[in-house]
């Protein structure tokens, strides 16, 4: 867009090379302002782009048009910004938000390790459980405290770890999933039972718009003393459990708030002791509107 630069535009009206318009003045010989096609596009193609720019087709009988596309442009309820809170900390509003929707996931938990097997005794441990999830609205949000969870440890020869809980200010708070302990056989077979899934509560203050336990993990499952299966960690929205291990430690949980897999030493394995598996971290992510 441009001022009036014709001929006869008054210069500087409105500062240093802010043209603006005259009336002229036939006593002193001031013309009045020209006006040419150059301009009058300008004005058109300014105008009409912001029309167009919020979807809407140009209507000659439409006078209300500009301020409709305004409002569908910079009115309420856009999304202005997305923040990733992985760690625990202080949410601060981005400047304009009104709204945010919150979603989070607390830690998953660990798998218990296993002892070293022998050909008399073999050991298994199920995977750990899956972080909860909750989804939720708070309308004029203020500065709030975050707790991220950080996910259950795997420990050597013992239960694994809880996973932590994550919580926004006293909005809501999930329970991070549960590790798991081992199980023993004398040679025979054995079912070992993975770790809870963790649980959400959202406060009348927010509102609730969905609430998701974790998975609980798989148990373990031995036969005859030999290599077993089934015992992946639990599963949460945003992530997934870690894999079993048929003779050793099983895999660390995958992206936010998953279990970790089971480890398992069989008496056709006999050898070292084995590692739980760690579960993974939670998140939280807030979703910032006008």
């Amino acid at each position: 867009m441009h001022r009036i630069d014709t001929s006869t535009a008054q210069v500087d009206k409105f500062g240093l090379g802010k043209n603006g318009f005259t009336g002229g003045n036939p006593q002193t010989g001031v013309l009045p302002t020209a006006l040419d096609a150059d301009y009058f596009d300008t004005l058109q193609e300014e105008l009409a782009g912001v029309i167009e720019a919020a979807g809407l087709t140009l209507n000659k009988a439409n006078n209300s048009q500009l301020q409709a596309a305004i409002k569908a442009l910079v009115g309420p309820g856009r999304l202005l910004n997305v923040q990733i809170i992985k760690a625990t900390g202080i949410y601060t509003p981005y400047l304009g938000t009104k709204t945010i929707i919150v979603e989070m996931v607390s830690a998953g938990g660990a798998s218990g390790g296993v002892p070293a097997s022998s050909s008399s005794a073999n050991f298994a441990s199920g995977g750990g459980g899956g972080g909860g999830y909750a989804k939720f609205l708070i309308s004029n949000p203020v500065a709030t405290s975050v707790t991220v969870g950080a996910g259950g440890v795997g420990t050597s020869g013992g239960t694994g770890a809880t996973g932590g809980s994550t919580s926004f200010g006293s909005y809501a708070n999930i329970t991070g999933g549960s590790g798991s302990s081992y199980g023993q056989a004398n040679g025979g077979a054995l079912i070992a039972l993975g770790g809870s899934g963790g649980t959400a509560t959202v406060a009348a203050s927010a509102q609730s718009i969905l609430t998701i336990n974790g998975t609980v993990g798989f148990p373990a499952i031995m036969i005859n003393g030999g290599s077993g299966a089934n015992h992946f960690g639990g599963s949460s929205v945003f992530g997934v459990g870690g894999i079993g291990s048929g003779n050793g430690s099983g895999g660390s949980g995958i992206g936010y708030g998953a279990g970790g897999g089971g480890s398992m030493r069989g008496t056709n394995n006999t050898g070292t002791s084995a590692n739980g598996a760690s579960g993974s971290g939670g998140i939280v992510i807030v979703w910032e509107y006008a």
